[in-house]
This record gives C-alpha cells, sequence and structure tokens, in this order.
C-alpha cells in the first residue's frame, strides 16, 4: 500500500512539473535589480503631444505615477505576444496578478518602469520564440487597450515588436526571463482633429455671445 501511495505522490508531482512546464513564463519588465540586462535605455517615456493633456509633463521624461505632482495612477501596461508585427493578433496577458502593471513613481530609483510582474504564456513552452508588444493605456477612457477609447484616451502607446525566447531545460538563470530586447517606448498625449478643435472653438463663442445678450 505504502509503494502504491509513494508511485501515486511521485506521478502527481511528475504532473504538475510538466504543467508548469507546459507554460511558459517571462519577467514582465523593463528594469531588474537582479542584473542580466544589457546596458541600454529601456525606459517608458513622455512623447511630444504628452503635453496636450497636462503641460507639466516634459517630453522626453521618464514616466511615473505622479510626474511633476500629475496624477498618472490611471496609466496601464500590457504584454501581448504572438508571431508577427500586428497586435490585434496577438494574445494579451491579461490580468492584474501577472500581465497588467502601473508605474513606479518619480522618486523610484528606476523612473520610466513598471511594477514587475512573472507572466505565464499560455501554451508556450521552452525553446519556443514569440514576439512582444507592450501597450501603454489610460485605464479611465477603456479597460480595453485596443480599443478606440483606448487609443484616444488622454495618453496611450505601444512599442515596436521584439522577440522572446522562453528558457528550456535546466534551471535557468533569472536573468534568461528578462525581455532582454525591449528597447523603451514613448506615450503621447491625443490631440483633437481640427474639425473638433473648430467644434470646441465655435461652441465656446456661442456662450460668450449668449451670455453677453443675457446682460
Amino acid at each position: 500500500m505504502k509503494t502504491k501511495m509513494l508511485l501515486l505522490a511521485t506521478l502527481g508531482l511528475n504532473l504538475l512539473a510538466i504543467g508548469a512546464y507546459a507554460q511558459g513564463t517571462v519577467t514582465f519588465a523593463n528594469a531588474s535589480t537582479t542584473g542580466g540586462l544589457p546596458p541600454g535605455d529601456r525606459n517608458v517615456k513622455f512623447g511630444a503631444t504628452a503635453t496636450f493633456f497636462n503641460p507639466l509633463l516634459t517630453p522626453g521624461a521618464n514616466v511615473s505615477s505622479n510626474y511633476a505632482g500629475v496624477d498618472l495612477s490611471f496609466l496601464r501596461v500590457q504584454l501581448f505576444y504572438g508571431v508577427g508585427t500586428d497586435v490585434y493578433t496577438f494574445t494579451p496577458v491579461g490580468n492584474a496578478q501577472n500581465g497588467i502593471s502601473t508605474f513606479k513613481q518619480s522618486t523610484s530609483t528606476t523612473a520610466g518602469s513598471w511594477f514587475n510582474k512573472a507572466a505565464t504564456l499560455q501554451g508556450v513552452t521552452g525553446g519556443m520564440t514569440r514576439d512582444f508588444i507592450v501597450v501603454v493605456w489610460d485605464s479611465d477612457s477603456s479597460a480595453d487597450p485596443l480599443s478606440q477609447a483606448a487609443i484616444f484616451g488622454r495618453l496611450y502607446g505601444r512599442s515596436a515588436p521584439f522577440s522572446y525566447t522562453v528558457p528550456g531545460g535546466g534551471t535557468p538563470a533569472p536573468s534568461e526571463f528578462l525581455m532582454l530586447n525591449f528597447s523603451g517606448m514613448v506615450i503621447q498625449g491625443f490631440i483633437p482633429e481640427p474639425s473638433s478643435l473648430a467644434l470646441v472653438g465655435m461652441g465656446l463663442t456661442a456662450l460668450v455671445i449668449r451670455r453677453r445678450m443675457n446682460r
């Protein structure tokens, strides 16, 4: 009986190991305190039009959750993976535990980065290579980072596609799970089309005229 129980326990552990190995992982991060990242600027920065959202944001500066006292806690960053360059065909790593994160504060030594996550890549096993795209968006505008509401939200950005190979076999070092090929990105503020600005101007003019007529 003891031998049978031991065999069942061993089989259970093996199945768990196989299940864990069947799903690749990546350290969803653009900064690391463990070392292993080669030199390079992987920070997320404000683009030239970010000032349209708030003039206190400085183009080229690292994004943080509270840059220059501006509340940017609504910003979210999410990982997508697939094959190719079309993010709409990619799979989102989509929950707050591993695939979605928020930015660190401006006082952090790694401002411009988000809080690290251990992201699970379903159906991707050791040795497989996948393309990644990182998306930053205004979560108050939409819960879906690929929706039109998000794209035309207050701040938005996507990284260029980059590749990642899941470590396979042995006991990989922590540095092997890092996104080595991520090269950083910028987020921009949404600029309304001239026709939209014209409508806003007409509305303000009508309001001023109405107030004058009521005096």
